[in-house]
């Protein structure tokens, strides 16, 4: 059975796409989006954070990006999560997440870029000052989540899921399947709800933001990882037994797990 891997953004690009073409004549864009969210602590000041996202557009779509997007361009994404390998030039394993593009609308002007599958986005007359960073996924757990308390005293669970797609090739229209890895943090009630209910196998919704975040490695060098922050987990299981935790606090704990594995796939 398939599985749910969906975001959903609207920022501001830090930079024009850069678009190139595959040897077999592909077109592709990258470029990165920043989402924008406010909030006031427990103590009433106003807080703000900003997220990066990693953008990839393939085919028409990234043509259209690299004709229509610029420098601080105002736009909504729609696509999927992805994470991918390398080796570095120490033969060293690295992971990045992106998000692979599937709708794209330009906001905040006249001259408005469409998509290749015709999507109208929201209202592009609307004064968005914060962003929006939502993603959604349906999937299996690939282990136990850990549960800890950090010195704050808030609780945190880490826990990893996988999403699978399907599709047939055009070539040969033989069956294909790609299962994709994302890391979940939930934090305090939603997190000691997860360390409960969760196993490995599990099947599970989860609503929330992405984030990515630094740490320096053993060897010196800067490391990132991107997760989803649930806000909202739904257990799904057979014999209508559901479980569900919904996160109550507007705004998220500020510190965050600093033991994070060099190897990002459970797996």
């Amino acid at each position: 059975m398939a599985g749910v891997n969906k975001v959903i953004l609207i920022g501001e690009l830090e930079a024009d796409p850069e678009v190139r073409y595959t040897p077999s004549g592909t077109a592709v864009a990258n470029f990165s989006i920043a989402t924008a969210e406010q909030w006031a602590d427990r103590e009433g000041q106003k807080q703000s954070r900003k997220a990066w996202h990693k953008i990839v557009a393939w085919r028409r779509l990234g043509e259209i990006c690299g004709e229509y997007l610029r420098k601080g361009s105002q736009c909504f994404i729609e696509g999927r999560l992805q994470t991918r390998t390398w080796e570095d030039q120490d033969g060293n394993k690295r992971w990045t997440t992106e998000v692979i593009a599937q709708n794209m609308q330009m906001l905040g002007s006249s001259d408005r870029g469409q998509g290749e599958q015709g999507l109208d986005g929201p209202d592009s007359t609307k004064n968005t000052t914060e962003g929006v960073n939502k993603a959604i996924l349906v999937g299996r757990l690939g282990g136990d989540p850990e549960v800890r308390q950090i010195p704050s005293g808030s609780t945190v669970a880490n826990f990893n899921i996988a999403t699978s797609e399907e599709w047939k090739d055009k070539n040969s229209a033989e069956k294909q399947e790609r299962t994709e890895w994302h890391r979940i943090v939930a934090w305090d009630s939603l997190g000691q709800m997860c360390g409960e209910s969760l196993h490995k196998g599990s099947q599970v919704y989860v609503e929330g933001r992405l984030q990515t975040r630094s740490w320096e490695g053993q060897d010196g060098k800067k490391r990132w990882t991107t997760e989803i922050v649930a806000q909202i987990v739904l257990v799904l299981g057979s014999a209508g037994k559901w479980g569900r935790a919904e996160s109550r606090e507007e705004n998220f704990p500020t510190e965050e797990p600093i033991n994070v594995p060099e190897d990002d796939i459970p797996f």
